[in-house]
C-alpha cells in the first residue's frame, strides 16, 4: 500500500470513524463520517501520490528524501485535523 493512503486510512480511523463509533465522543451522522473519512482516504491519497511521482521523486525513482514524504504525511493529518475543526466549528455555530 502506498504510504500515502496508508496515512489517509489511519487519520479516517483516528480522527472520524473511531471517536464516532467507538469512543462516543464525537457526534456526527453516518454520512458525514463516512464522507471525510472518504475524502482523507481517496482525495488525499490520490493527490499526495500524484505530488510525490511529479514533485518529491521525480529523478530518483521509486522513493524521494525521506523528509519530503515525511512532510507529506504530515500534511494529510493536518487536513485531516483541520477537517475536524471546521466540523467542530460548524457544529457549535449551528
Amino acid at each position: 500500500m502506498n504510504a500515502y493512503y496508508a496515512t489517509g486510512f489511519i487519520s479516517a480511523l483516528v480522527l472520524w470513524v473511531w471517536p464516532v463509533y467507538f469512543f462516543k465522543n464525537l457526534e456526527a451522522s453516518a454520512v458525514v463520517v463516512a464522507f471525510f473519512a472518504t475524502l482523507l482516504f481517496l482525495a488525499a491519497g490520490r493527490m499526495t501520490s500524484a505530488l510525490h511521482i511529479r514533485f518529491i521523486a521525480p529523478m530518483v525513482p521509486p522513493r524521494g528524501p525521506g523528509w519530503a514524504i515525511a512532510l507529506a504525511c504530515a500534511t494529510i493529518v493536518a487536513i485531516g485535523l483541520l477537517t475536524r475543526f471546521g466540523y467542530y466549528l460548524s457544529m457549535s455555530a449551528a
